[in-house]
């Protein structure tokens, strides 16, 4: 492990801590965030599973089978700039689905209504 150059991406820090608890024993352990997990022998297949699930409840995303790649997961830089991407993906969906609340007035009887759900499913409604 080397000493960490430049300036961290944001969320580096607590990607790094949980890193050094988990699977170093040590909160305090440098680890240089272009450094490869795998390689290092931070990271296991295991470790990348517990990896995954901090990442989902730290900050809020989901991580899909096809995204458990080295490309997003072999160093805390290439973490770090993956839960990005994943949250502005997020908040951007949230967005559109807040501002696509729509609701239309078909008969006194009927109302359909656009929730704003992942689905953005039409469904109706009836008074």
């Amino acid at each position: 492990m080397q000493e960490e150059r430049g300036a961290p991406p944001a969320d580096a820090e607590p990607i790094r801590r949980f890193l050094a608890e988990r699977f170093l024993f040590d909160p305090d352990a440098s680890i240089d965030v272009r450094s490869s997990l795998l390689g290092e022998g931070i990271l296991d297949s295991t470790g990348a599973m517990e990896l995954v699930l901090f990442l989902e409840e730290q900050f809020g995303i989901e991580v899909a089978d096809n995204e458990l790649v080295p490309a997003n997961l072999d160093s805390i830089e290439r973490i770090a700039s993956f839960v990005a991407r994943k949250r502005v993906a997020v908040n951007a969906a949230s967005e559109i689905v807040s501002k696509t609340t729509l609701t239309v007035e078909v008969s006194s009887k009927l109302k359909f209504e656009k929730a704003p759900s992942s689905s953005e499913a039409l469904r109706a409604v009836t008074r």
